[in-house]
């Protein structure tokens, strides 16, 4: 069972249309191409659970944040919670087929069901062979704890190293390898985005200061720190990137993660809790305690 506070994530194996899989359902009504509601009965008539369906990982993760407010988190900010003490019924519907498919038909309304960024039809059994509804249509069923999960996401892994010494792995990274950060817990990926996580650059030549491009993505890992790579696999971890245009030479790149990152539990990453020399300290720069922002060295 999962405590009631956590964010309901879907992964997919590739990027899907965000106007099929994101809305607000309210009052139990409402964006129904996926569907989470409680209680016994037929998943397609049931009441849904209010809230909202958000994309995020480059189209590749969709999440529901419900509607109830249930407290505060670390960051002062409102957490919300799924029903507590209940079973949850999870539907993810395919999309009415245009013919014999793959492609899905564009009703008045939209599409009707789950279709990827080429308006290709989910393939919900994983047979290889678009079906629409009901075939492809995909269910799970999960089980909610009373309780509310406080834990904070923690930073296991940097690459570069985030270590002061020794200071070569810091030095000649490769110019197109991503800066990656793996946490110890699942991390909402709505939360990661440019403004809580980045990368400042420094370039001798002015003309160079705003050409520097990048974006977020994070991979999902198993208990070994191996990828999730289908539904069998459990998700325990996240590994963050962020992805960008090649390093120039004899630049400094100074990355972010700051506490607006929030693992699946609405809690707040605390910078400063990563090692103890920074403990109690509002930042962490190279392993040393700050009272100000980190900058360049």
């Amino acid at each position: 069972p999962y405590h009631k506070n956590a964010i309901v994530q879907i992964l997919f194996n590739e990027a899907v249309d965000p106007t099929a899989t994101t809305g607000l359902v309210t009052n139990g009504r409402g964006f129904d191409n996926i569907r989470l509601t409680t209680g016994d009965g037929d998943e397609r008539l049931l009441p849904q659970i209010d809230g909202e369906f958000r994309i995020s990982n480059q189209y590749r993760t969709v999440e529901f944040v419900p509607a109830e407010e249930c407290g505060l988190n670390s960051c002062g900010e409102v957490m919300y919670c799924l029903p507590g003490g209940t079973g949850i019924n999870a539907l993810i519907q395919a999309a009415t087929m245009e013919g014999s498919g793959p492609t899905a038909q564009f009703l008045a309304a939209g599409f009707d069901g789950v279709v990827d960024v080429a308006a290709n039809s989910m393939d919900g059994n994983d047979n290889g062979t678009a079906q629409g509804k009901p075939d492809d249509n995909y269910f799970w069923r999960f089980t909610t704890l009373t309780t509310i999960n406080r834990d904070p996401p923690v930073v296991e892994w940097t690459y570069p190293s985030a270590n002061r010494l020794p200071v070569q792995d810091r030095s000649n990274a490769d110019a197109y390898d991503p800066v990656r950060a793996r946490f110890d817990s699942i991390i909402q990926g709505y939360s990661l985005n440019t403004e809580n996580a980045y990368i400042d650059s420094v370039h001798e030549d002015e003309i160079y200061a705003d050409t520097f491009w990048y974006t977020l993505a994070q991979d999902y890992l198993q208990s070994d720190d191996a990828l999730v790579e289908s539904v069998e696999d459990t998700a325990v971890k996240s590994e963050a990137k962020i992805l960008h245009r090649p390093f120039a030479t004899s630049t400094l790149y100074d990355p972010f993660l700051l506490s607006g990152i929030k693992n699946v539990y609405q809690n707040c990453f605390n910078p400063a809790e990563q090692t103890g020399v920074c403990l109690g300290n509002p930042n962490c720069c190279l392993n040393q305690p700050s009272e100000d922002a980190c900058s360049f060295e």
